[in-house]
């Protein structure tokens, strides 16, 4: 196992954490490590590129810490945690979870594609379900009309997912890890946990 792999690891370790901590209705704690793992997996394909140790294991093994950290995270959460527990609310989450990891297989299998503009993703990536978690989370606010519009928001992402959209990517990694260290400071010592 090399460095980028042990990174992935400890991704997928922290993920593991966070659907832990929201199935125990853990909310806070289960952000706080599904943001430490978005931070990490922002980390091992940066470390892959510079050590050179870039391989086909560790994409597709990215792409299980991804389905983890995107996926299956944001789904358990929602569910444990905001109370979508009525069968409309299941079918949305269910949605999403099959689109997310549509897109997941659909990424490996075809790669980035190529526009006038420069290279994109095939369909939103699944990381922007962390931004819709947290800007749900940030506003202070889980009143019932406010659920209604995280449901609308997991489904349209789950159909952006799916679309043949391209999605820019961007140049560096290091605006969105240093967004994810930033929030993760800002949550930890803001909600007094040191």
């Amino acid at each position: 196992m090399n460095i980028p792999n042990i990174i992935t690891t400890v991704s997928i370790s922290t993920a593991c954490i966070a659907i832990i901590q929201a199935i125990n209705g853990q909310l806070y704690w289960s952000i706080f490590f599904g943001l430490a793992s978005f931070f990490v997996d922002c980390l091992d394909g940066y470390a892959a590129r510079i050590l050179h140790q870039e391989s086909v294991l560790g994409r597709q093994y990215d792409s299980l810490s991804d389905s983890l950290v995107y996926v299956v995270w944001p789904a358990i959460l929602t569910y444990v945690n905001f109370g979508l527990r009525d069968s409309y609310s299941v079918s949305v989450l269910i949605v999403f979870v099959c689109a997310g990891l549509f897109r997941l297989a659909r990424f490996n299998s075809i790669g980035m594609v190529h526009t006038k503009y420069g290279s994109a993703y095939p369909g939103m990536p699944v990381v922007f379900s962390h931004v819709i978690l947290l800007g749900y989370v940030f506003s202070g606010s889980l009143q019932q009309s406010r659920l209604l519009l995280l449901e609308a928001a997991f489904i349209i992402h789950s159909v952006l997912m799916v679309s043949r959209i391209p999605f820019p990517k961007p140049a560096s990694s290091y605006p969105i890890a240093g967004v994810a260290a930033i929030l993760l400071f800002w949550y930890f010592f803001g909600l007094g946990f040191l």
